[in-house]
């Protein structure tokens, strides 16, 4: 039993359509977890249409078990996305704050990058390499 329990999530996708993307997300969360130290957390995913089957489980389903575990606080690090965006300020934010509060815990969001510059010369970086590779 762990107070807080950390939900790592990266937008769903179609199952018909998860090829190397699921592995690459979860194994990013294992190695994130690893490196902080987490003993406590889920990957979860989230933003999914309402129709079809998308790859699980879900942020709602993973403040359920992290509540019925103990948690009494649940930090989000929608690492999956890069910026403020209606996914991680409206899905996150608004949604899960309000699951995880209805229940008495307390919400926690990791910050996102943004216009971060380590982060954006990292990226640029990146760009540059592909295009002359």
């Amino acid at each position: 039993q762990a107070d807080t329990v950390s939900i790592f999530s990266a937008h769903s996708v179609p199952t018909s359509t998860v090829g190397n993307y699921e592995d690459e997300v979860i194994s990013a969360s294992n190695q994130l977890a690893k490196k902080v130290g987490l003993n406590h957390w889920h990957q979860a995913w989230q933003s999914a249409a309402p129709h079809g089957q998308w790859l699980g489980p879900t942020v709602e389903d993973a403040i359920n078990e992290a509540l019925q575990t103990g948690a009494t606080r649940i930090a989000f690090v929608p690492f999956g996305f890069v910026s403020n965006h209606v996914e991680v300020l409206y899905d996150n934010d608004v949604e899960c704050k309000e699951l995880v509060e209805a229940k008495g815990a307390t919400y926690m969001r990791a910050p996102m990058p943004n216009c971060n510059e380590t982060f954006l010369q990292a990226m640029a970086s990146a760009i540059i390499e592909r295009i002359h590779s």
